[in-house]
Parts: structure tokens; C-alpha cells; sequence
């Protein structure tokens, strides 16, 4: 049994951060900065760069979220998490 609270920690807000990691180097931030935006290590930040998203995606498939709505919720949260961090994680509880 796998309840909600698990499925978010273990699966969701990983590959979120991946996705949203993804967006912020598109977007020219550094690894230093975006470890920091997302309260990670730039070494996690790396890795989270360095390998090709399936696993993310195929996570997040697995839970009923397309990759159109990954990325959308990823572009949202990159932007919140650029302009008001606050916001972020207003945005992630909407989600």
C-alpha cells in the first residue's frame, strides 16, 4: 500500500525536480542557483541534469500525469521559483 503522502515524497516531488531543474538551466541559471531555488546540493542538481528524463517521466506517467502536463508544471514552477519561491510551493500544493 502506497499512500499519497509516500507517492509525493517518493515519486512526484523527485521528478518534479528534475523537470523543473531542466527548465532552470534552459533558462540560463546556473546549477549553483538552481540547487539553491530547489534546497538541493548542486551535486544533486547534476545529476539530476546528466541523466535523459524517462525515468522522470515514466514515474510521473505512472501516477496518472502526462508529459504535457509535466512540463507545464514544470514551466510554472521554474517561473514561481524565479520570481517569489513563496509562490512555488503554493503552486506545487495546487498541483
Amino acid at each position: 500500500m502506497h499512500p499519497p503522502c509516500e507517492l509525493m515524497v517518493d515519486t512526484f516531488l523527485p521528478s518534479m525536480r528534475a523537470l523543473v531543474a531542466r527548465r532552470l538551466k534552459k533558462d540560463g541559471l546556473s546549477q549553483g542557483r538552481i540547487a539553491s531555488l530547489l534546497g538541493l546540493t548542486q551535486a544533486s542538481v547534476s545529476a539530476y541534469l546528466s541523466n535523459p528524463g524517462t525515468k522522470q517521466s515514466s514515474a510521473l506517467s505512472s501516477l496518472g500525469v502526462t508529459t504535457e502536463e509535466a512540463e507545464t508544471y514544470a514551466a510554472l514552477l521554474a517561473e514561481d521559483l524565479k520570481n517569489n519561491p513563496t509562490y512555488a510551493v503554493a503552486t506545487l500544493y495546487s498541483i
